[in-house]
């Protein structure tokens, strides 16, 4: 779930492996959506477990959804 998407950027993993980075103001997250296969997107960093959850932000550094935006 995206709810107020603000900025794109594409990542080259590899040959096989393109992600579109999602930077998502309205959740303070960034997700990514696999462009090969383009089924659903994972929460890279920010936000919460729970995608409908948009009071999960601050100001901490960490990993995945501990960081908060």
């Amino acid at each position: 779930m995206w709810a107020q998407p603000t900025g794109l950027t594409l990542g080259v993993i590899s040959r096989d492996k393109i992600e579109l980075y999602v930077a998502d103001s309205e959740s303070s997250s960034v997700r990514a959506l696999d462009m090969k296969t383009l089924k659903g997107s994972r929460n890279v960093a920010g936000g919460d477990k729970n995608p409908k959850n948009l009071f999960a932000y601050g100001d901490e550094d960490n990993v995945g959804v501990k960081a908060k935006f």
